[in-house]
Formats: structure tokens, sequence, C-alpha cells
């Protein structure tokens, strides 16, 4: 049994296996239990070897039947390596890995399958080769390294933001995207609200530089497609606007215009986008202003101006995304052209006595004032020496000043305003009118209808040079031309387009100018003549005494029927 065996231990190194016959394994195992001689044991032993047949079992060394090949993932997913091997007795594996391109491997702890699973690729492990060695007891073998590639499909990092620059400058636009293999980028163009798009010539780089903007570029919109071998990503769209600060091309200019009036302001100005326009108002002299409610026109309209908005100032500001622009301030002068507020009247005083003329007007600014002489009846005016107030006062007068007329004119900036001519009349003397007798009609001229058995005077009548008397009224004529009627006017004898009596004196309104040199009365009418011979007839026409083209009585004084008369002249 020991050579048997040494004979077994001898076969095990030579990798050899003897088989024998199951008879003659029986036979052995019989001579044994027996207690057989070993001579008788060797002796059968080789009678039944020649008769065994040997079987030769030898180990294989592992062969690849599959081989490890490269593995393509995006990250976060598995990748799987398969390889096999054959061999006898099966051989072990254990997989390997190379972050150097097959310099050096590292055994992988834990990875002794045929498969080898990485369960969540990193892109930190993209280039990483991998390999399987396959050993048992007659050798090994070790595949070919298998490439792992990871990928990561672009995702937009940093979004392109709005971009507003001024015209003619730079616009950059900017985008990122991570991704693995690292994307391309390629910036479009969209002109039509994003409906379609191009290609950016050379726009292939994280920044796109838009150069010289100009107006027409704006409300374009850019986006960045980041493309790679794994798949697309498109940014957000990002839009360019371009701007112009605003700038006046009109300034507002100062207006004047008269009390009631409109006023007018106007200012344009460029800009992009078109700046929005609001007038402002400032009261006290441009340190301070305040917005006009509603003012957002280019025209600015004052309606009905008013004295008391003279000295505003107006501008108007502009305003858009680019910044703002202020026009010049603009001045309103309101104006009044002056008008007469109070007439001069006529004056007739003694020689030597002293004659005060008073006038008085308005108007803004103020009007200046100025007396004008006229001595040829108005033909010709001369101002008057230092005479600028409202009252003229002519000292110690003298008869040839008698008939001198005087005026007071108004001016200022937005005209002038002239008063009524009147007449300074110098009397050598000064009489008054005296009456007695029935005063039942007030033919007295007192005031009264109280009859008086004495003179008694006309109130208030003075500078008297005639006087005429009818049946129930009365007449005087004063140094002036004028001439003043009282007392019984049922026919119109008093010639002031009524017939109501009259129981103090009043003025005949006869045409402006007109001086009288004599006046006559009728029972119930009046005759006078001027000075240019004229002859003028008011009152009762019964009879035609006033004029014959009538057909009733005369309220007022009449030329008609006498004009065709020659110039009547004073009896010497």
């Amino acid at each position: 049994m020991a050579r048997t065996t040494k004979l077994g231990q001898s076969w095990r190194r030579r990798d050899i296996r003897w088989v024998l016959p199951a008879a003659l394994a029986s036979a052995l195992l019989a001579l044994c239990l027996l207690g057989a001689s070993s001579a008788w044991a060797e002796g059968a032993l080789s009678r039944f070897s020649a008769q065994a047949t040997p079987t030769l079992e030898t180990s294989k060394a592992p062969k690849l039947t599959k081989i490890p090949t490269a593995v393509t993932v995006e990250e976060g997913q598995s990748a799987v390596f398969e390889a096999a091997a054959s061999g006898v007795p099966t051989p072990t594996a254990q997989w390997e890995v190379s972050t150097n391109d097959g310099v050096s491997w590292s055994p992988i702890e834990g990875a002794t399958s045929d498969d080898y699973t990485i369960a969540s690729a990193s892109v930190s492990e993209n280039g990483d080769e991998l390999r399987v060695t396959f050993t048992n007891v007659a050798g090994s073998v070790t595949s070919h390294g298998a490439r792992l590639t990871v990928q990561l499909t672009p995702a937009v990092t940093a979004q392109p933001v709005d971009v507003t620059v001024e015209e003619g400058q730079t616009a950059v636009f900017e985008a990122t995207a991570a991704g693995f293999p690292e994307p391309t980028v390629l910036w479009e163009l969209s002109t039509n609200g994003g409906s379609t798009w191009s290609k950016v010539v050379g726009g292939v780089f994280d920044q796109l530089t838009i150069a010289k903007t100009k107006t027409s570029d704006s409300g374009e919109e850019y986006r960045a497609v980041f493309k790679n071998s794994v798949g697309t990503a498109t940014s957000d769209a990002a839009t360019l606007t371009v701007v112009v600060v605003p700038a006046v091309t009109k300034q507002p200019l100062d207006t004047t215009v008269e009390e009631g009036q409109s006023a007018v302001f106007e200012a344009t100005a460029a800009g992009f986008p078109t700046p929005s326009e609001q007038w402002e108002l400032s009261t006290d002299g441009g340190s301070a202003w305040s917005p006009v409610a509603g003012a957002t026109e280019p025209q600015l309209i004052i309606a009905s101006a008013k004295v008391a908005d003279n000295g505003d100032e107006y501008r108007a500001v502009f305003e858009n995304v680019a910044g703002r622009a202020t026009s010049e301030a603009a001045t309103l002068s309101v104006q009044n052209a002056p008008a007469i507020t109070r007439q001069p009247a006529g004056i007739t005083v003694e020689v030597g006595q002293g004659a005060v003329f008073e006038a008085a007007g308005s108007g803004f600014p103020t009007p200046t004032e100025q007396w004008e002489l006229s001595t040829d009846g108005g033909g010709v005016w001369s101002a008057v020496a230092d005479a600028t107030a409202d009252r003229l006062t002519v000292s110690d007068t003298q008869s040839d000043e008698s008939g001198d007329e005087y005026r007071l004119v108004f001016t200022n900036a937005a005209g002038k305003a002239t008063s009524e001519a009147v007449t300074l009349t110098v009397a050598a003397h000064h009489y008054r009118v005296l009456g007695w007798g029935q005063n039942t009609y007030g033919q007295l001229g007192d005031g009264s209808l109280t009859q008086s058995d004495v003179p008694i005077p006309a109130s208030g009548l003075n500078f008297v040079t005639a006087v005429a008397a009818g049946k129930r009224h009365s007449l005087a004529l004063l140094a002036n031309g004028t001439v003043m009627a009282w007392g019984y006017n049922g026919f119109g004898q008093l010639g002031d387009g009524t017939t109501k009596t009259r129981l103090a004196w009043g003025r005949v309104p006869l045409p402006t100018g007109t001086i009288v040199a004599d006046v006559r009365a009728g029972t119930d009418h009046v005759l006078v003549r001027t000075e240019r011979g004229e002859v003028y007839a008011w009152g009762r026409n019964h009879r035609s005494q006033v004029d014959s083209f009538l057909t009733g009585n005369q309220l007022t004084p009449d030329q008609s029927s006498t004009s065709g008369l020659a110039t009547i002249r004073p009896s010497r």
C-alpha cells in the first residue's frame, strides 16, 4: 500500500491518474481484506495491470472566451463589462483598473466575477481602462483593457441676460453650459420675437459681442445652443435693447400774450425709445419746479392767460430708459393793453386861473402817461413837457389859450390808448344866469317849481355868454361853445332825445367837436349857429319850423333841413 501511495504521489506530480477497471479494483480490495502477502499482491497487480486501460486527464490553462469591450454611458448610469474564460479547473477572475492609459494596473477589490458592474458612472472615471485576469492551477490569462467612456448631456449653467446699451456701444451676451465631452456653442438670432432663429456668423464662443449697435437692432433676441455627442441644450432667449438718450431738438421760446389770450409753448426731443414729455412750471424764477397736470404733449397751451401768470416759467422734461433731458426755461409774459378808465373833462376858467385836467387808465405792465396839446382843433398834437402823470395843471391861463385841446396817451408793451380830447376855455368874464317869474316846469333852473318874484341863479351854471328863453323852457350858451337847456320838454325842445321835463340844466348833445356861437329859442323849438356857420334845430315841428322833411317833433339836434343853407354869419 505504501508503494501504491508512493506511486500515487508520483502520478500526481506528473498530473497523471490511473483508472483501474472495476473487476481489478475489486480483486485488489479482496486481496487486501484477506491479508494476502505483498508478494502475491504484487503478482496479482502485475497480472491485472496488463489488462488495465490507462486514461490521461490533463489540467487546462484559462482561455478567454468572451473579451470585455469598451463601454459608453451617461453620467449616473451603470456600466457593465463582461468577460468569460474556459479552463480546468474553472479559473477564478480578478478585475483590474488603470487610470493612466494602461501604464499601471490596480486590482479592484471584490471584483472577482466574470462580469464587472459600475453602478453609477462618474465623469471622473471617464477614460479608465478595465481588464480581467482568469487564473487556475494550469496558469492565467489577462484580457486587453476596455475603455470606459462617461458622457454628460449639455446643461446650461449660466443663462444669457437682457442687455441694454446706447446706440454705438458694444453689447455682450454670455452663456455657459456643462457637458462631457465639452459641448460646442453656437449663438442664434431671432428678429421676429422668437418665431424663427438663424445662426450668428462667428458666434461660437461663450461670449457673443455685438459691436456698434444700432437702434434698428433693438428688440432682437439671442440664444446659445450647446451640443456634444450626447445631446443638445438651448439657453433662454435674451433681448437686446438699443437706446438713445433724449436730446432736445426744439427749445421753447419766451411768449408774450395779452390777458385773455392763449399762450403756446413748444418743445421736442429725439431719443430711442421715443421719450415721454412732461412740462414743468416754476413760479419763483426757476428755484422750484412742479409738473403741469396733463401737459405731456410737445405743445403746452395756457388758455386765457392772466396777468397773475406773468413771469411764470415753463420747461419740458424728456425721459426714456436711457436717461432724461430738460429743455431751457421759457418765460410767459402776460400784458394788458392800456384802456381809459376815466376820461378827462373840458374846463372853463377865467383868465389868470389855473386849469386842471385829469384822466386815468389801466394796463399791464403799468402804462406810461403823456399829455398832448393841440392848438389847431386836433390837427396836430405835441407832447406837453413833463406832463407824464394822471393830472395836468395849466397855470395862469391866458385868453389866447382858450380853445386849446388836451388829451392823455397811455402806452405799454401791449399797445396804447388815447383819451378823448377836451377843450380849455379861458373866459374873459365869469357870467352867470339869473331868472325870475313863473317856474311851473322848472324853467328858472334852480331845481324847484317855485315861482320867484326876484332874480335867482340857475344852480351851478357858470361862464355863460348868452341865454335864450322859449315859452316854458330856457337855454344858455357857455363860453366853451356848449348849450345847456332846462324846463318844459313836451316837444323835445331840450334836445336830449326825450320829452321829459327837467328842473336842472343839462347839456344838449350836439355832435362831438361842435362849438356853438349863438343860440335862439322859439316858443317850443330851438336853433343854434356853430362857429363853422352850421345851423342845428330841434323841438316842436308842427309847422316845419325844425325840419320840413319831418312829420313829427325833432327830439335831438338836426341839421338836415338847414344843410342847404349858406354859411350863416352873425350880423354886424
